[in-house]
Parts: structure tokens; C-alpha cells; sequence
């Protein structure tokens, strides 16, 4: 293609308007609609005016790619695709949208490279899900078109949509030497190097470290006994990583004096607790299908790739390394991740699992037969991931599933003693 062939790409929008400015007398053009990420078109080879390369590797690209795939309200979730083009033109009998690049250092995206990239890579993958599960799993993205600018202008555009927000408050905490304890404690385990303590942390060679800080804090969050209890869950673990980084510097600041708090209190578990993490997501899939076909239900018609937001992708796990053959959605984790705080007791200042109670082999009996089949339940009935992880009735059912376990090892215990 030569280097200023135009170019014009027509595809259907949801909705579509012109958004007026007091500059429109010069010639500057703001439109905004809607697009069915299936029919978003490819736009990579018109790109130059982006700032950043786009990657589908690293810490954005991973939380583009869960929102996608798990959150319906991935529109209003995501910033969206901003563009520049010569001309743009509407049809709304059609409601098609035709636009034009002509100049390749000017024309194209400058803004959201890493939406169009995942949603360009991805959408084959919802497709197929669709397919599998006969249900319609519709994602949009806003897209931007901007018209009538000149090189300089678009520059300055794009440097001004591409700023980095403000300092990240795991950075802030890093900085105050905040994470000290917990690196000391996770410095010998496989993964250590690869957790990013800081925003946009990097390995020597430049590439991103693969492990976010806030994902370990909040997984220690949903563990907090002192905060959570027999009816109140750790929702916000799942739900807002920023609620759980807040917690965490609230609890370790300082000014709250010299007593423990029940972070540190629960740090010796911390490596137990990611690797529980990984355990869940690894053996869910087997959990539920079993717990189906233990009820007397046909696998085959509703296994767990079924299940909408579960996809069929290797994917190796963070903490443990290993190889899972699904990408199981975090709502469908955490709210079997927080019930194992009921399985915690504290001796001499340290928290530590009650007596009998080993949190693998209790996943992989009864108790998390029980679980996956909740989480099923649930799954089936909600249609999406996200509202699973955030429903209540959820966490109730897995955590009463932990009590009745741990009660059940007690009991069990008190008999051999008499």
C-alpha cells in the first residue's frame, strides 16, 4: 500500500452524534458514537499519531482483556478509541459510518491503541463463546472521531489524551518503604521478581513485571477477620482493588501505634493465600463438573466452558506457575478465596490454619465440591461474570460451606479424643 493511498472504512454504529464547540467555525469536527466491538474495524496499519505502542502483554492489556470478556458494561468501563480522520460521513437510514484517512502521519489512532488491539484479538474469542453458550454476550466501545486538524494540533492532542494520571498510591506506599515486610516475606518464592511494587514497575531488560502489587493485597484483604464476618464478605476484594489498598494503609500507617496490625499479624500466610488463589482457578473447572455430575446432571451440555466469561485459553498462573486450560473469571475466585478466612485461628500474635484443617485438601473434598457447585448456581443464572462475584448470596453459601467443613474437623477431633 502506498504511503498516502486514502483509505475509507465503513462499518455500523448504535448511536451517533456530532458534539458542538465553540471552534466549529474553524473547521474542527468532534463526533462520538457507539460500535459493536464486532464491528469495529482494523485500524492498525493508521496509527503513527499514537504516542504509545500498543501491547497485548502487561498490566492495562490484562485488565482490557477481563473487562471484555467479563463486564457487560465494558462501554462504559473502558475510556474508548479516539481517531483522526479527513472526512467522516453519516448515513442514518443505514446507521453506517464512513471514514476516511488519507495521510498516515496524521490520520488514524491516537489515542486507546491497547483497546483496539485486545478487542481486535479478542473478539473471535467472545464470538465463539457466544456459539458455545446460545447466549449473546454484545460489547460496545465510544469511539472518537475528530476531523479538520493539522499535524501540530494532532500532536498536541495526543500528548494531552495520553498524560499519565496521577501518582498511584501503591507507589506512594512503596516509596514510604511500606511493602518492606511483605517483600522480605515473599523474596525466595518463584514468582517474587516478577511482582511490580510500583506503578509501571519493569524487569532490567524493560519489560513489565507481570505481578500487580494490588492483586496480592487485595487477595490479603479477603482474609481480614477483623473486618469480615459470618454475614459480612470481602465483596470489595473482588470488586475494588482500590478500597483494598486504602484498607491496607489505613491498618499499617504508623499513627496507629505500635500494636500489630491484622495484616502483619496475617502475613505468614500471605504465600499460603496466593497459592490458594492459583489452586482455585486450577481446579475449579474439575470441582464443578464433578458437583454436576454428582447431582445427576449431563456434563456434557453444561460443562464448565460453558459457562459465560470462561474462556479456553492456556493460561499460566501467577504464584504457583502452573498451566490452567481456562481463563476462569475473578468473580467466579474470589468468593471461594474468602470463605477460607473461617479455616483461620490465631496463636501467639500469628494467625495460622484451625487445627486439621488443610485448605488444599479441603478444596479438593467435599467442601469445594460444594463451593464450585454454588458458584455454578450462580454463574448460570446471573449470565455474567461480574454480577456473580458480587453477589452476596454467593459469598454467604461459600463461606457457610467452610464453617460446616471446619465444624465438621472439630467434631471429628473431639471423638478420637474421648
Amino acid at each position: 500500500m502506498k504511503a498516502n493511498q486514502p483509505m475509507t472504512f465503513r462499518f455500523p454504529v448504535q448511536d451517533f452524534k456530532r458534539l458542538e464547540t465553540p471552534l466549529d467555525d474553524r473547521g474542527f469536527r468532534d463526533f462520538l458514537c457507539t460500535v459493536d466491538v464486532q464491528a469495529l474495524p482494523d485500524l492498525s496499519e493508521w496509527g503513527k499519531s499514537n504516542l504509545r505502542d500498543p501491547k497485548d502483554r502487561g498490566k492495562v492489556p490484562q485488565m482490557i482483556r477481563a473487562a471484555l470478556h467479563e463486564e457487560e458494561l465494558f462501554v462504559y468501563l473502558n475510556r474508548g478509541i479516539v481517531i483522526i480522520a479527513d472526512n467522516v460521513k453519516f448515513d442514518n437510514k443505514s446507521m453506517e459510518v464512513s471514514v476516511t484517512f488519507t495521510e498516515r502521519d496524521i490520520h488514524g489512532l491516537i489515542d486507546g491503541g491497547h483497546t483496539h488491539l485486545i478487542i481486535q484479538k479478542e473478539r473471535g474469542s467472545l464470538k465463539k463463546t457466544e456459539e458455545d453458550t446460545g447466549h449473546q454476550r454484545q460489547r460496545s466501545v465510544k469511539l472518537e472521531i475528530l476531523k479538520g486538524f493539522d499535524l501540530g494540533q494532532i500532536k498536541d492532542i495526543a500528548g494531552a489524551r495520553n498524560t499519565s494520571n496521577q501518582v498511584k498510591d501503591e507507589s506512594l506506599l512503596q516509596l514510604e518503604g511500606r511493602f518492606d515486610a511483605l517483600k522480605k516475606l515473599l523474596q525466595y518464592e518463584p514468582y517474587a521478581d516478577e511482582i511490580a511494587f510500583k506503578e509501571y514497575e519493569t524487569h532490567a531488560n524493560g519489560t513489565q513485571k507481570s505481578i500487580d502489587i494490588r492483586d496480592i493485597i487485595s487477595i490479603l484483604y479477603m482474609f481480614d477477620v477483623e473486618l469480615f464476618t459470618g454475614s459480612r464478605h470481602p465483596v470489595n476484594g473482588y470488586r475494588s482493588k482500590m478500597v483494598c489498598l486504602k484498607e491496607f494503609d489505613q491498618k499499617t500507617s504508623p499513627s496507629t501505634g505500635s500494636t500489630q496490625s491484622i495484616y502483619e499479624r496475617l502475613y505468614p500466610l500471605v504465600p499460603d493465600f496466593l497459592r490458594l488463589h492459583d489452586e482455585i482457578h486450577l481446579n475449579l473447572p474439575r470441582l464443578y463438573n464433578t458437583a454436576r455430575q454428582e447431582f445427576g446432571e449431563d456434563v456434557t451440555r453444561g460443562a464448565f466452558g460453558k459457562l459465560t466469561g470462561v474462556a479456553m485459553r492456556n493460561v499460566q498462573l501467577p504464584f504457583s506457575g502452573r498451566a490452567s486450560k481456562f481463563r476462569v473469571p475473578a468473580g467466579f475466585v474470589y468468593p471461594i478465596l474468602g470463605a477460607f478466612r473461617a479455616l483461620l485461628e490465631e496463636k501467639g500474635g500469628r494467625f495460622c490454619w484451625a487445627k486439621g484443617c488443610n485448605p488444599a485438601k479441603l478444596l479438593s473434598g467435599d467442601m469445594g465440591l460444594q463451593m464450585a457447585d454454588a458458584v455454578g448456581a450462580t454463574a448460570r443464572r446471573d449470565q455474567n461474570p461480574s454480577k456473580t462475584g458480587k453477589d452476596l448470596s454467593l459469598w454467604q453459601s461459600c463461606y457457610q460451606a467452610a464453617v460446616i467443613a471446619r465444624q465438621s474437623i472439630e467434631i471429628a477431633r473431639l471423638r478420637k479424643q474421648k
